[in-house]
């Protein structure tokens, strides 16, 4: 019997939102002789510089389709009237030879990926996503570009937001800081470690933490039921706080039943501890939301007031805050307003929104608070991120 150690190669499959540094992560990979790169297949006119077979395997739609109903594909779609596909059985034969094969591709492709039937496949799929650190900066990379106009811009901005809810679908999740990726990094990438270990390189899921959600005097308050909901299904501890105004859209009852902790809405809440209750959240907190949250409190905090629990709370806390706006959309681009959200952010304070829409006081324009499902994602990507559970 031969004592040789062989295996099956691995699945490396890469996707990640426009601007996020996939590009050039898979071109330094390319570079090295640990990967078989897997070229797909396109019905599209080449591109300028392109080379059949190196960048595309270029079909006419005939073959194509052709090859779509003899099952040679991994993976297929159809994206703005041209096919492009994943062929199976060159990605099976490397796999069987011991070959790693890395495949770069969208959300959609790696969700068929992972979807597909083939045992060889599964066993062997190690999808990663590849995360900028937030939109702003996503902006900032697309602008610098300087390839498209400040319209596309929004729009693969608006594309980047909803791929980057998928990252917990896939196994492992880098976040990408810098798009210059050193050559030190080819040598040294984790994703060696798929190799010869049997374990994950981090987890994409933080345990159970405790968030504390601030609500404020805003109509959208309403919607903290929601995101209490939702935060609380994802596990964690959530003790809600509120402004005075704030009870008066929304119950503390109804978010006391929701998050099953006791709401705080003045200082005399605390009178069943001698220890000053906002005092003891800011200290378990992992983390601080404030959604929706109003001028006032903004102005607050941006002054260091704390003459209620939750800007008391966000003067004594050294967690994360994370501050979703609601507002009118003049009070939004007012320079003060702008001069406060700086000055949190200059501190290290996040923001999440305002996003534009109709407005309850009857404008259109920006000052929506943010999608509820977004400021979850949100907060469970800081929550991680502060754990060090991404790389």
């Amino acid at each position: 019997m031969s004592s040789k150690f062989s295996r099956y190669g691995i699945l490396f499959v890469i996707s990640a939102p426009s601007g996020a540094g996939k590009t050039t992560l898979v071109d330094a990979l390319r570079e090295t002789a640990e990967f078989v790169y897997s070229v797909s297949c396109t019905t599209r006119p080449p591109r300028t510089g392109e080379i059949d077979g190196e960048d595309y395997r270029f079909l006419s739609e005939q073959d194509f389709l052709a090859q779509i109903g003899a099952g040679e594909f991994l993976e297929h779609a159809k994206v703005h009237d041209h096919h492009y596909g994943t062929p199976l059985q060159p990605v099976l034969a490397n796999l069987k030879d011991g070959r790693d094969v890395l495949i770069d591709i969208d959300t959609q492709g790696a969700a068929s990926i992972r979807n597909c039937d083939d045992p060889l496949i599964r066993s062997a799929l190690a999808d990663v996503f590849i995360m900028p650190p937030d939109l702003d900066e996503l902006r900032r990379r697309l602008t610098k570009r300087g390839t498209e106009t400040p319209e596309q811009i929004e729009l693969r901005l608006v594309t980047a937001s909803r791929e980057m809810q998928l990252w917990r679908k896939y196994r492992y999740t880098i976040i990408s800081r810098t798009v210059d990726y050193p050559s030190s990094m080819r040598k040294n990438s984790k994703l060696r470690a798929e190799k010869t270990g049997g374990r994950k390189v981090v987890r994409l899921r933080s345990s159970a933490k405790t968030i504390v959600l601030g609500v404020t005097g805003s109509i959208a308050a309403y919607k903290s039921a929601e995101l209490a909901s939702v935060l609380v299904k994802q596990g964690h501890q959530l003790f809600v706080v509120m402004s005075d105004d704030a009870t008066q859209f929304i119950t503390p009852l109804t978010l006391q039943t929701l998050s099953k902790n006791p709401v705080m809405t003045t200082f005399f809440d605390e009178k069943e501890n001698w220890r000053p209750g906002h005092i003891e959240l800011a200290d378990r907190a992992n983390l601080l939301l404030i959604a929706p949250a109003t001028a006032h409190i903004i102005a607050e905090l941006a002054h260091g007031l704390a003459h209620h629990p939750l800007a008391a709370i966000a003067l004594a806390t050294r967690a994360p805050i994370l501050i979703a706006p609601a507002m009118n959309g003049k009070m939004w681009m007012h320079p003060a307003t702008v001069d406060n959200v700086e000055k949190l952010k200059s501190r290290g304070v996040e923001f999440i929104g305002p996003e534009e829409g109709m407005l309850a006081c009857g404008y259109e324009g920006i000052g929506r608070l943010w999608k509820v499902e977004d400021i979850a994602f949100r907060t469970e990507f800081l929550l991680a991120r502060q754990e060090n559970l991404i790389a």
